[in-house]
C-alpha cells in the first residue's frame, strides 16, 4: 500500500509522498504500484489516482481517485474501480468517475457500469457534492442502451455544460432508442437561497424537440441566456422567451426576461 502523507504548512502549500517507479530498461514505463496527479492538478483541484501499472506500463486492476479539499489536510476516497487484467486499460464493472471539470465548486461524479468492451451500460447516477456540504447527493442521470453503444435512452437529468456551484442548472427530457432528445426537456435551476430545483422564467423553462429524432426545437421555448449564472454577487439570471418553427428556426419575436424580477430588459425579432 502506498502512503500518502499531507503536510499543512499553511492553507495555500500542501506536500504528499507520491509517485512510483519506472522500469529498469530506460523505456519510461511506469510500472507497480503509483500515485499519480490528476490532469490539471492545482489548489482547488487536488485529485491524485492510486493504482498499479503492469510490466508493459499499462494500468491495471483496482484504481482509486483520492480528493484533498483546499482548507483540509487530508485525502478522502472519492472514486475509482477497475481496468481489465489482460492489459488493454479497459475501465470494467463498477465505477465512480469525475467530471472531467471537477474542482472544489464543482464537485461532480458519475456513478456506474461499464461492460467488458469498456462500454457504458444500464443505469448512471450523476451526484454532487455541495461546497459546505458533507455527502454526495443525486441530482441526474439516467440509462444507457444494453448494446455497448454507450448511447442515453429513455428519460435522463442532464448537467448543464457550465454546471458549478453557482449555475446549479439541469436538462430533464427523453432520449429515443437513437440517443436523440425527443419530446418534451425542462430545464430546472437550483437557486441558492432555496432548497430544490426549480423550472425556469415565468413559464416553464425548456421546450420540446420534433419525435422524428432530428433533435430540432419546435415551437415554444424559454432557454437560458449564454452568460446565465446565479452568483450572490455578479448573478445574470437571463432567459429568452419565443418560438421555432418545424425546421428548428427561431422566428418572430423574442423576449429577453430578468428572472430576479420577473422584469423583461429586451426582445429580438427573426424572420424566415
Amino acid at each position: 500500500m502506498i502512503d500518502i502523507k499531507m503536510d499543512n504548512i499553511n492553507k495555500s502549500q500542501r506536500i504528499f509522498s507520491g509517485g512510483g517507479s519506472y522500469d529498469e530498461e530506460g523505456n519510461q514505463k511506469k510500472i507497480g504500484k503509483w500515485v499519480n496527479l490528476e490532469e490539471g492538478f492545482k489548489q482547488h483541484k487536488q485529485v491524485i489516482q492510486n493504482g498499479e501499472y503492469n510490466m508493459n506500463g499499462i494500468k491495471v486492476g483496482r484504481w482509486d481517485i483520492m480528493y484533498c479539499k483546499y482548507e483540509e489536510k487530508e485525502y478522502k476516497q472519492i472514486g475509482g474501480g477497475s481496468y481489465d487484467q489482460e492489459g488493454n486499460q479497459k475501465k470494467i464493472g463498477k465505477w465512480v468517475d469525475l467530471d472531467e471539470g471537477f474542482k472544489q465548486n464543482k464537485q461532480v461524479t458519475y456513478n456506474g457500469e461499464y461492460n467488458i468492451q469498456g462500454q457504458k451500460v444500464d443505469r448512471w447516477d450523476i451526484m454532487y457534492l455541495k461546497y459546505e456540504e458533507k455527502e454526495y447527493k443525486q441530482i441526474g442521470g439516467g440509462s444507457y442502451d444494453q448494446e455497448g453503444n454507450q448511447k442515453k435512452i429513455g428519460i435522463w437529468v442532464d448537467l448543464d455544460e457550465g454546471f458549478q456551484q453557482d449555475k446549479q442548472v439541469t436538462y430533464n427530457g427523453e432520449y429515443n432508442l437513437q440517443g436523440l432528445k425527443v419530446g418534451r426537456w425542462d430545464i430546472m435551476h437550483f437557486k441558492l437561497e432555496e432548497k430544490g430545483y426549480k423550472q425556469m422564467g415565468i413559464f416553464s423553462g425548456g421546450g420540446s424537440y420534433d419525435q422524428e429524432g432530428n433533435q430540432r426545437k419546435i415551437g415554444k421555448w424559454v432557454e437560458l441566456d449564454v452568460d446565465f449564472k446565479g452568483d450572490w454577487f455578479f448573478p445574470k439570471q437571463v432567459t429568452h422567451n419565443g418560438q421555432y418553427n418545424q425546421k428548428g428556426q427561431k422566428v418572430g419575436t423574442w423576449i429577453e426576461m430578468n428572472i430576479m424580477n420577473n422584469q423583461k430588459q429586451g426582445e429580438k425579432k427573426y424572420d424566415n
